[in-house]
Parts: structure tokens; sequence; C-alpha cells
């Protein structure tokens, strides 16, 4: 517990639970008895994490004190079990790291299926998060989140699908790249049932890739370039080639790139190469470094520092 957080005995009507903010949503009074009968016998183990009302952003009724974090099935249970008050950890975290909490405890306690997960996710899209901010808060792996930010784009029917199990995250992958190739609802629900007809039998389950005229030249979409990645990834491995489609997805920052390509040149001796394919006139050590025309203005200051660096490693 950190210095500014305490734990208080909260009344329960001055607590505002948001089933909209709780990412399993409402919470089923008929599905806390069990807990209202352990809690009567051992009390709380663990308290709920509330907020104060005014360093939230989230709308609240005007005569709520408190903004419930993270513990909404405990505070169910108090609520059925007429209980009046409950153990609180005071948090002064913002909405997102709010959010963050909500999402981690569940997943932790392994309560949340793949749908709920999908939304969670997409809420801290939502709130201005990227892929490798809500990786790094979740302690989940790039592909975690990627499949979720795929599944929530998908039709209903398919997303429930996958919250039944009927579909796994193969499935997903696969079915978001029919989708965004243009694949309606109907045919995709038929996929679907052919991959369960297809696992039934014990049969190999393999989605067709979608049609498309392998001549034409044209920007690609994200799920295309998932799957090329994973086709680079089995056919030599990982390398700079999947660190710039990581990159082109959002999995890697921009400086992350550039240290990538730093150490590949450094790695394999391309370093006069690479600065007289820079075409760079260099005075000096912390000149300014003429960019390529077309780089983007955010990267082209990346871009500058990165070539002095360079420079600096080959004296």
């Amino acid at each position: 517990m950190n210095q500014d957080e305490q734990i208080l005995n909260i009344p329960l009507v001055d607590i505002y639970a948001d089933p909209k903010f709780n990412c399993r949503g409402t919470i089923s009074p008929s599905n806390v008895h069990d807990l209202v009968n352990s809690i009567r016998e051992f009390g709380l183990l663990q308290p709920i994490v509330v907020r104060p009302a005014s360093e939230t952003d989230l709308k609240m009724p005007p005569e709520k004190k408190w903004h419930l974090a993270a513990g909404f099935r405990r505070y169910m249970a108090h609520c059925v079990g007429e209980f009046g008050t409950i153990r609180a950890l005071v948090s002064h975290v913002s909405d997102i790291d709010a959010r963050v909490l909500n999402l981690n405890e569940n997943i932790q306690r392994e309560e949340l299926n793949i749908i709920q997960e999908a939304k969670a996710v997409k809420a801290l899209r939502d709130a201005g998060l990227d892929t490798t901010e809500i990786r790094s808060k979740l302690g989940q792996s790039f592909g975690w989140v990627q499949i979720r930010t795929m599944l929530i784009k998908l039709p209903d029917s398919i997303q429930e699908a996958a919250r039944d199990g009927a579909i796994i995250q193969n499935d997903i992958r696969d079915l978001y790249s029919h989708h965004i190739a243009g694949v309606k609802e109907p045919e995709l629900v038929e996929m679907v049932r052919g991959l369960i007809t297809d696992r039934d039998m014990g049969h190999k389950v393999n989605l067709k890739p979608p049609n498309k005229n392998p001549l034409k030249k044209f920007k690609r979409k994200e799920a295309e370039l998932f799957v090329l990645r994973d086709h680079l990834r089995e056919s030599i491995g990982n390398g700079l080639h999947t660190r710039i489609i990581a990159w082109a997805t959002g999995f890697a920052s921009d400086d992350e790139i550039f240290e990538d390509i730093e150490n590949y040149v450094k790695q394999n001796n391309l370093l006069l190469d690479y600065i007289d394919n820079c075409r760079c006139e260099i005075a000096h050590i912390g000149s300014q470094v003429p960019c390529p025309e077309g780089l983007e203005i955010p990267l082209r200051k990346v871009y500058t520092r990165n070539i002095v660096t360079i420079m600096e490693a080959k004296k």
C-alpha cells in the first residue's frame, strides 16, 4: 500500500458502482450468495478499491462520494448481505489506471471470457492508450492484445462464438482477415460452422485465405501485415523484417525501430553503406543532418539523432 492510500470502512450508499466501467459488466445478485456466506463467516479477505469522486472525470451521481474501481463482486455481495459498510482501499489513480486495475484484477482471477477482455482493451484504446502501452500495463503479450483488438471488430455472432469457446485465437485472426477483405457476416458464420464441424470430426482445420489478385498493388491492411509477419517467422525466423512490420502496425515505437536498425547495421558491418545511402554530409559530429525526402516530421528528429549516434560509433 502506498503512503497516500488508506483503508476505510465506507457506507455502501456512498459508492458508485458503474457496471459500464466494470469489465465483467453487471454482477447478478443471484451469483454472489456463496460469497455473502463466506463474508459472514470469515469477513472480507480483500478490500475493494475506490477513488474519491472529486478525482475522476467520469460521470457520477452527485450524491456519491466514491467511485468503485475494483471489487464489483465483493461490493454486490455486501449489498445483497445488507452489511451497510465495506472495507475499501482508497486509491488516487487516474481514470485510465483505474480501468487497468479493474481489468488486471479480473484477468488474474481468471474470471473473464475473451469478449469481456476484448471490450476492456477497447475501452483502454478509446481512452488513448496504444498497443504497446496496453501490453505494458497489463503484462500481456503483443499477440494477446492484438487478438482481442481484432475480435471486437468482428460481428456480434462471431464474438459470441469466441465467448462460448467455439473458435480459438488462430480462428479469430483468420476470420478477421476475411472480414476486412469484405466477407459478410452470413459467410463468416458459415465458416465458423465449418470450423466447428471439422474439429468435431477430428479433421485438420484451416480457413482458406481471402481471394485476391496477387499482381495488384495496393495499401495493405493490418491483418495482411500480420499474416506476412507470421509467414516470415515460419520461413526465416524473427529479425529486423518482423520488427519493421511490428512498427508499421503500431507494436513498436519510433525509437525502438531505429534502435533495431542501428543494431542490425552494427552487427552486419553495414555502417559505411548505411551512411552512404543516407547521403549525409557531416562537417563535424553534432551538426544537423539532412534527412531523405519523404520522412514524416516526427521521424526526422529521430533520424537525425540516430545518424549522429552512428557517426560517433564509427569514430
